[in-house]
């Protein structure tokens, strides 16, 4: 970031006091009814009036952001006339309808006086509250949640999207209620598959319906058949009791296997028999059990692809692939992340009212979000926790969304090149802030290859064409802890000594090269970046190891060597 750009003080942003929430305007109160909503709008802004007369004057006096109001038990009643002149006068304003009872005539009245939300009585607090949190998400953002969710709902499942493309693709999983064919879900980790999967099974509006979830990549080796299978008492050392498997307990249901292109071939095997005839024999036991259930698979594979290359056998595929779901990316859908953003955000500070600006919006729908939704939510859910202000702005948000360039990101996405994520050139070009610049696309690249083969270090090695101990070097000076933990501890101990203390946390591993280009372009002056062992930068640096001003790394024992 230039240096010459001012950032506002945080004493110029507004923070937001306690319990100071929208402007609530309650109408048609008598004293019982005024007693309970002011309880169950604790904290909120609260002004009562009991008049249709009274409401404009109110509004001047203290412009409201919500109204609600309690509507008569008949129709036929002029009250339904005046709030209708109320949403006339004050569109912006969100009017929320309090029902004496579910009718549909009280109802259909209701939302024809301009009631864009109604509540029947009794209702609970956390009811009311989050009608008034739609009014808000409307009025500050501009869309409706409950019109773009293609989800249930009133099941617990909501999708959120503006996009045809998912739409479509909900409308197609719509019609295989009462369906048995198999379903296979591609998308890339973080798309919402197990969501699709259980919309499917959500859908069917049968609770007896049991929905059995599997992580094929998490089935520990040795237990994979009797967990799949189940077995019988004393089939095996510490078997003490029978137990049912998996597609035993999803008769009459769905068992959904997530990441089925992690399934080892020889179990792969064993599901064929299964998959086919729906028959299943516990281990230890002979007799065989009939289980009627739908299998809905999901990976982040190219199955097709795998077939070629013999990790996943034809006839299994086969067997699995009946109808087929893709689900983009999140960047191929930047319409939905302004909602999905607002829906995690707004569950976060339900209590604090924090709201995005605009420019932030802005950055969310230009961040290409390679871990798709779950990266979003994770993101939105810490801004949510870290942000003391009433307002979200560009400083809140991570450096790599808050600096990433679209521009230079699309001519990296047009050089053969697979384009992970960024790496931001820093304005003073030296020596340290060349290295880091380097370690900082490295890091970005090996990440990505550990994604693609699945953190298999042997896998890696042998694709670069490089030796597993120089692997494990480079993993150790980056910063990466990939795997498991003691080989990277031996490569400290190998390189090292045994005095040297490795540590079990990247982010203490390694100094950040981030922070090399931070520093550069804050005015700093030559800044040590060794990502070996125990190692500070500049005058932070321990006797370990240690950068030296003439660009070479110093080792405990006096041995100079230059810096990679």
């Amino acid at each position: 970031m230039d240096q010459n750009v001012s950032r506002p003080s945080p004493a110029a942003r507004p923070k937001r006091k306690k319990n100071s929430k929208y402007n609530v305007l309650c109408l048609g109160c008598d004293i019982e009814f005024f007693f309970n909503i002011k309880n169950m709008l604790e904290g909120y802004d609260f002004v009562s009036v009991n008049g249709l007369f009274y409401v404009e004057k109110a509004m001047q006096w203290r412009p409201s952001d919500v109204i609600v109001v309690r509507m008569p038990s008949f129709v036929a009643d002029h009250w339904f006339d005046g709030v209708y002149e109320i949403s006339q006068k004050f569109p912006n304003v969100g009017i929320i309808a309090i029902l004496e009872k579910n009718d549909k005539e009280l109802i259909k009245a209701a939302v024809s006086a301009g009631a864009k939300y109604w509540i029947c009585r009794p209702f609970a607090k956390s009811d009311l509250h989050a009608l008034i949190e739609k009014c808000r998400i409307e009025q500050t953002y501009g869309f409706n949640l409950d019109g773009i969710n293609c989800g249930l709902p009133h099941m617990g499942i909501n999708v959120f999207s503006r996009s045809p493309v998912i739409q479509r693709l909900f409308e197609r999983a719509r019609k295989l209620k009462g369906r048995k064919c198999n379903v296979m879900i591609y998308g890339e980790t973080g798309t919402g598959k197990e969501l699709l999967a259980r919309y499917i099974h959500a859908i069917e509006c049968d609770p007896r319906r049991p929905f059995v979830a599997i992580n094929c990549a998490a089935i520990p080796q040795g237990l994979a058949e009797s967990e799949l299978f189940g077995h019988e008492r004393g089939a095996f050392t510490g078997a003490i009791r029978s137990r049912a498997g998996k597609f035993e307990i999803a008769s009459q249901g769905d068992i959904f296997l997530d990441d089925v292109s992690c399934l080892p071939l020889d179990l792969q095997a064993k599901l064929l028999r299964v998959l086919q005839e729906k028959e299943i024999s516990r281990l230890g036991s002979n007799r065989v059990t009939k289980s009627d259930f739908r299998v809905i698979a999901a990976t982040n594979e190219d199955l097709k692809q795998l077939v070629a290359e013999g990790k996943f056998r034809k006839d299994l595929y086969y067997r699995l692939n009946g109808v087929e779901f893709k689900i983009p990316p999140l960047r191929e859908r930047p319409e939905d992340i302004a909602p999905l953003a607002v829906y995690f955000f707004s569950h976060m500070t339900r209590v604090d009212q924090k709201r995005f600006s605009s420019e932030v919006i802005r950055k969310l729908e230009e961040y290409p979000w390679f871990g798709n939704v779950r990266e979003l939510e994770n993101v939105v859910k810490t801004i949510g926790i870290m942000s003391d202000f009433e307002i979200v702005t560009l400083e809140d948000l991570p450096p790599e969304i808050r600096y990433y360039n679209p521009e230079a990101h699309n001519v990296l996405a047009e050089s053969p090149l697979y384009s992970f994520g960024y790496v931001k050139i820093p304005n003073e070009i030296n020596r340290d802030t060349y290295v880091a610049f380097i370690m900082e696309a490295e890091r970005m690249f090996c990440r990505r290859a550990f994604e693609v083969y699945n953190n298999d270090r042997d896998k890696v090695a042998e694709v670069l064409g490089i030796a597993k101990s120089t692997l494990y070097d480079r993993l150790m000076k980056l910063g990466l802890r990939v795997g498991k933990f003691d080989v990277m501890k031996r490569a400290l101990h190998k390189r090292f000594g045994s005095g040297c203390r490795g540590r079990s946390r990247g982010g203490d591993t390694a100094v950040a090269a981030s922070s090399v280009l931070n520093g550069a372009e804050n005015g700093a002056g030559n800044v040590g970046a060794d990502t070996r062992g125990d190692v500070g930068s500049g005058a932070d640096a321990r006797p370990n190891a240690g950068v030296g001003s003439d660009g070479v790394n110093v080792r405990s024992d006096g041995v100079k060597e230059a810096k990679s």
